[in-house]
This record gives C-alpha cells, sequence and structure tokens, in this order.
C-alpha cells in the first residue's frame, strides 16, 4: 500500500468533497428591549425638583395651573418668577437589581 502526504500542497476541490454553503448566522442584539426595560425599572427616582421660569411673566402665569396640577400627583414641579430654572433628578440603584435585570429576563 502506498501513501502520499503533502501538506504543503494545495488541496483541490475534489478531494474536499462538495462544497458547503455557509449560512449567514442570525445575531442577537447585546441586550434585548425587554432586559433593557427592565434594566431602566430598576433605577428608583430618590430626589425631583423642576422649577421653571421661562422669562415672560404671561407665559409663566399660564404655566401655574399646568404646575399646580403636575404638584397634585408628584411633588416637586414649581414654576418661580425670579429668572430662575433649576432640575434636581436623584437616582438611585443597587449592582444587585441591575443583575438582577439580566438574570431575570
Amino acid at each position: 500500500m502506498t501513501f502520499n502526504f503533502f501538506p504543503l500542497k494545495e488541496k483541490t476541490a475534489k478531494a474536499i468533497g462538495p462544497k458547503k454553503q455557509k449560512q449567514a448566522k442570525k445575531r442577537n442584539p447585546p441586550i434585548r428591549p425587554k432586559t433593557l426595560f427592565k434594566l431602566l425599572k430598576s433605577f428608583k427616582v430618590t430626589q425631583f425638583r423642576l422649577e421653571v421660569d421661562t422669562g415672560n411673566c404671561i407665559l409663566n402665569a399660564k404655566l401655574f395651573p399646568v404646575m399646580a396640577l403636575l404638584n397634585y400627583f408628584k411633588q416637586g414641579f414649581n414654576i418661580n418668577f425670579e429668572n430662575r430654572n433649576t432640575l434636581v433628578l436623584k437616582i438611585q440603584n443597587r449592582p444587585i437589581y441591575i443583575i438582577k435585570s439580566f438574570i431575570n429576563s
């Protein structure tokens, strides 16, 4: 029995066999929308305050009832006439909440 082996020689298509068609792999996005939504829900707003002054006293007066209505449901909305715009947003999250949002999705 004779056997020839040439590792550096280029292989022909007949020796390899029929060509396999490459299928495009379906890539999943790194973060699914459901997981992203759960991640956003894990954040807690601990402090919120919004003070607005548009610079126009008439518009400020028209916005005053809107802010009072918003204040009825959630505290922290205010209209001022002192030329001051302020937004205080303090959010809190813990690493365990982030990990749970990835595991439970």
